[in-house]
Order: structure tokens, then C-alpha cells, then sequence
């Protein structure tokens, strides 16, 4: 893929245009898309695509969140955001209204997938950040303060800052 990529930019590509046409391959393979491939496939495929493309961005930078932040946003499984945090060096760099923990909370992670959620919370600098963004779903809140709409969501929240030893900052 990237040799044909090349060939339409034989001068170079830039990160932004990689990220953009990583962005088109997630959405084309999102699991809830109606394809003549079943869900275990297409998962393949995505896992496939983030571990050939991943390799052309810097360990420790922004680039490799908002990769993860594209698997997040189609709502890709355990598989892929497990293999894509392990390959993230560092803080999960967030900006403005950004935030791969709300995100997560946003997407049901904490039911679905808390030890995504614990991978994503163990690379966040601040779990405790005020997030607003508007217009959103994502109501202003901390990640904690979210967690807290659903008690199912609150107590593994909970089992997850106490795992990280963070639970005396979450109760201040």
C-alpha cells in the first residue's frame, strides 16, 4: 500500500496524508459496516493495516494517538487497540478537545473492554482533566465524573485507578 501511495507522491508524503488515508481504511472496515467479510476478518485486516503503516511515525509521537484515536472512533476491538497501545511510547498525547480516555468512556470501553481503558488511563498524563468539549455526546466532565453516570462503569473505573494506585487524587 504504501508503494502505491508513493506512486501517486513520488516526491514524498507528508504524515498528515498517511494519517488521512489510514482514517479512509478504518472507516472502510469499520465493524459495523455492512461487508462481505465477517467481523473476525475485517479485524484482521485493520490489525494487518495499523501494524504495515504504524511503523512510518515516531514512537513517541502524536501521530501514533491519533491512530488510536481513528481505531477508537469506528469502534475497532480488543485486538487492534491492544497491539496499537503497545506500540505507543510514552504519554497518549492529548489536545484541546481531545481525550483517548473519554473516548474510551464514551464508547462503552469500560464495559466492553476495561483492560483497554487501564492501557489507555496507564498512558494518559492527567486522568483527571476537565474535558468540554461542545457540541459532543461526551458531557463536560473528568474521566471519573463520567464514569460515575453508569454504576457498572463507576466500579471499574474505580478497580482501574486502584490498579494504577491513583484512587487518593480521584477522591480529593
Amino acid at each position: 500500500m504504501i508503494a502505491l501511495f508513493q506512486s501517486y507522491c513520488p516526491d514524498e508524503f507528508d504524515e498528515g496524508e498517511l494519517l488521512h488515508l489510514m482514517g479512509y481504511l478504518f472507516r472502510f472496515y469499520r465493524p459495523a459496516k455492512d461487508l462481505e467479510m465477517n467481523a473476525a476478518e475485517r479485524q484482521d485486516a485493520a490489525l494487518k493495516m495499523v501494524k504495515q503503516l504504524i511503523q512510518h511515525f515516531p514512537r513517541e509521537g502524536i501521530e501514533r494517538a491519533k491512530i488510536l484515536d481513528g481505531l477508537l472512533q469506528f469502534y475497532y476491538d480488543q485486538s487492534v487497540l491492544h497491539w496499537t497501545l503497545k506500540n505507543i511510547d510514552g504519554i497518549i498525547c492529548g489536545s484541546g478537545d481531545s481525550s483517548a480516555i473519554h473516548d474510551a468512556h464514551s464508547r462503552g470501553l469500560l464495559t466492553s473492554d476495561p483492560l483497554s481503558v487501564e492501557m489507555i488511563a496507564r498512558k494518559t498524563a492527567d486522568l483527571h482533566r476537565f474535558l468540554d468539549r461542545q457540541p459532543s455526546h461526551i458531557p463536560p466532565s473528568t474521566s471519573t465524573s463520567f464514569a460515575m453516570f453508569r454504576s457498572s462503569t463507576f466500579y471499574t473505573w474505580v478497580k482501574i485507578m486502584k490498579t494504577l494506585g491513583d484512587i487518593e487524587e480521584s477522591v480529593r
